[in-house]
């Protein structure tokens, strides 16, 4: 077979759509490692120019920049209407998927969006809807309540070399002060309407 055989126009490669195509995909493939680069040099600059679902896809460069510093663990408590303070409720029937896992549902949210104010009301009125639901046929220990309070436990690792007890689900109020940072709560005003209460409600 000669090379006379290959000629013509059906045997030219051409790109797609022409030349436009090829600039374009250059330009978002610059874009792209210049993100992961971003990343990699821990600049925050690209978070809060894009949304996420695109910053999603750039984080590859540093995901694991610094060791861990501590056991963390998520919790949330529920405004008593009736006895007026915080008491810890239990949010593990409400995600049944990997319950006692950290890779449920609830400590997933918790995660990735404590700072997303849309995404903590959305939880705000779900888990209270839930409890006080299963509260009114008596099946929680908690009566009804007003809102939530959202925390993270945070309990150093042992110094390398030291016996590392296993796991425990111990109540969140038996973990020191400062170990236990929060980020959301119900507004008092919110607690207060649901709980039919006239009086502002305190324990903020």
């Amino acid at each position: 077979m000669t090379a006379s055989s290959f000629e013509g126009p059906e045997y030219v490669a051409r790109a797609w759509r022409g030349r436009v195509v090829p600039r374009i995909l250059t330009v978002v493939a610059i874009g792209y490692f210049a993100c992961i680069w971003l990343d990699a040099a821990d600049s925050d600059f690209y978070w809060r120019e894009l949304p996420s679902t695109l910053t999603y896809f750039t984080q590859v460069a540093a995901l694991f920049p610094n060791a861990a510093q501590a056991i963390i663990e998520y919790r949330v408590e529920g405004w008593d209407c009736a006895g007026k303070r915080w008491r810890e409720i239990d949010p593990r029937p409400d995600f049944p998927m990997d319950a006692d896992s950290k890779e449920n549902r609830f400590d997933r949210s918790l995660h990735f969006f404590r700072q997303n104010r849309s995404v903590m009301s959305a939880l705000d009125e779900f888990l209270v809807d839930r409890h006080n639901a299963r509260a009114r046929e008596g099946d929680e220990e908690v009566g009804t309540i007003g809102g939530i309070r959202t925390m993270s436990i945070r309990v150093p690792l042992p110094s390398p070399g030291q016996k590392i007890e296993p796991y425990v689900r111990l109540r969140a109020d038996s973990y020191p002060k400062n170990e236990r940072h929060y980020f959301y709560w119900t507004p008092s005003s919110r607690r207060a309407e649901r709980c039919g209460d006239t009086s502002s409600p305190s324990g903020e």
